[in-house]
């Protein structure tokens, strides 16, 4: 048997590696981006207080050059341009006589003034050109950063490629199609391979995996639809032990019984496809209805002879309670020692309760409460059924118990969701689904070749008789003596 779920874990692990890695990339590039941004919006706002600056000083030297020419004919160019200085403008202009019309002040005013006016212009030039460099230096500087981004997360990408074209994502792709295909099958799908001996998928279950970023179509196409992109989750086949006993509860809701019953259904029909010889008879009890209808298309291989796969519903609560005593009186004495000798054990069991706590009295939730926290002792397989819409008028503390042992799956939300005795989370579960119609392999193997009691009261020839037996001084070995038939042929 491959454990699907460390298969899982593995690939889970592998593609976190490459998801961090390219997400880092990721991080780095938006990192490179918003320093860029950062950059330039810092030099575009030291450019606009700068640019302020130099326009307030050319209005206010525009404004002595029109006190100057208002009060002198003489407007007499610089030679070159000087550094602005206000206060030297501001105490030419008042020492203009206000009353000349070509007064010497003035004309100097206005060849000061002009020569500040041509330095401010250039420094408004060249503040100008100062910024286009800044900017695509800066400019320069990110696209170098962001072609490296984009080869390093190209790279990445490239890896989780070769990864998804590896035989370790294919295998584990193959793993999710033949389970389904094997135990989600309408027909029989011949021997189980190596991965699946010893083992009994009951559903799906939605676990998280790690997609990278602009992967999802190439990761949609490679994982066969046993990946979902979108809510990045990838369908896990909940695999049960066939050889190990377990406890498993089934809460459900009115809306969401028929489900239910049909992935229960289909977890029988394949004990009965793949382990019937393994199995002893499975008990089904529906103190509810107390008959096989919820057994769906199985009610055909019913019946309360040895060599059926499923046992007579028991039709009373009389019977659930005989029932139920003598499962308990059967594991007890398939577990009995005594120094050397040893009771060998008898096949594996799988017994379904439905409706518990509810449609129990206080004795028979004891008794249930007993195989359950002994099942992986007893090896037994227990399936408990539970209505969520029904009021539960029997003491809930057993249930509860049980659960902390048990593999659970709720309605919840308008779907099931499961969760194993060492998860923190429930995850969102799918049954596999029994057919309506009883699978032909089903039907020949405990229908058409199922072989004919004989039902006549002769000892000798029911039982048969080896001769006397041989008996020595010592311990011996306990011996089940037949004594009588009961009224379906069964000898007791």
């Amino acid at each position: 048997m491959i454990n699907i779920c460390e298969y899982y874990k593995n690939v889970y692990r592998t593609l976190k590696q490459f998801e961090d890695r390219i997400l880092g990339e990721y991080r780095r590039s938006k990192l490179a981006e918003k320093e860029f941004y950062d950059a330039r919006s810092n030099i575009l706002q030291q450019q606009s207080e700068r640019m302020r600056d130099i326009e307030g000083k050319i209005v206010k030297v525009k404004a002595f050059i029109d006190i100057a020419k208002t009060h002198t004919a003489k407007l007499v160019l610089p030679d070159d341009a000087q550094s602005f200085d206000s206060k030297q403008l501001s105490r030419l202009s008042v020492q203009i006589d206000t009353s000349s019309s070509n007064d010497i002040f003035a004309s100097k005013l206005f060849t000061d003034a002009t020569a500040q006016l041509m330095y401010l212009e250039r420094e408004r030039q060249s503040s100008s050109n100062l910024i286009q460099v800044q900017l695509e230096r800066q400019n320069t500087s990110y696209e170098m950063k962001r072609k490296q981004g984009e080869d390093e997360i190209n790279k990445r990408k490239e890896e989780v490629n070769r990864y998804l074209h590896s035989t370790d994502f294919t295998v584990f792709i193959r793993c999710l199609q033949n389970d389904r295909a094997v135990f989600n099958g309408q027909k029989p799908a011949g021997k189980l391979g190596s991965e699946q001996m010893g083992a009994l998928s009951i559903g799906i279950v939605e676990l998280p995996i790690p997609i990278p970023p602009g992967m999802d179509r190439i990761f949609s196409e490679l994982s066969k639809g046993y990946c979902d992109p979108v809510k990045k989750c990838v369908f896990i086949p909940v695999q049960m032990a066939v050889d190990k006993g377990q406890v498993m509860v089934s809460e459900y809701e009115n809306d969401s019984e028929h489900f239910m019953l049909m992935g229960i259904q289909s977890l029988i029909l394949n004990v009965a496809r793949y382990y019937g010889e393994e199995f002893g008879q499975i008990v089904f009890i529906d103190p509810i209805r107390f008959n096989a209808s919820s057994l769906g298309c199985l009610s055909h291989i019913v019946a309360g002879s040895k060599e059926s796969l499923i046992d007579i519903v028991p039709p009373t609560m009389e019977d659930v309670q005989r029932k139920i005593n003598s499962i308990i009186m059967e594991m007890n004495f398939s577990e009995s020692k005594r120094g050397d000798l040893f009771i060998r054990r008898k096949k594996k069991f799988l017994c379904v309760f439905q409706d518990f706590p509810q449609s129990y009295d206080g004795r028979l939730v004891a008794q249930i409460q007993q195989l359950c926290m002994n099942a992986e002792r007893y090896g037994m397989f227990i399936i408990l059924t539970h209505n969520r819409s029904s009021k539960n008028l029997i003491s809930s503390d057993p249930f509860q118990r049980i659960k902390t042992i048990a593999t659970n799956i709720m309605a919840e939300e308008g779907s099931f969701k499961i969760s194993f005795e060492n998860w923190e989370k429930r995850y969102i579960f799918t049954w596999y689904k029994a057919p309506d119609k009883l699978p032909s392999d089903i039907s020949k193997i405990y229908i058409d070749e199922r072989p004919v009691l004989d039902l006549s009261n002769d000892y000798k020839r029911r039982v048969g008789f080896g001769g006397i037996p041989m008996y020595k001084k010592g311990d011996r070995a306990l011996v089940k003596i037949p004594y009588g038939v009961d009224t379906d042929g069964n000898i007791q």
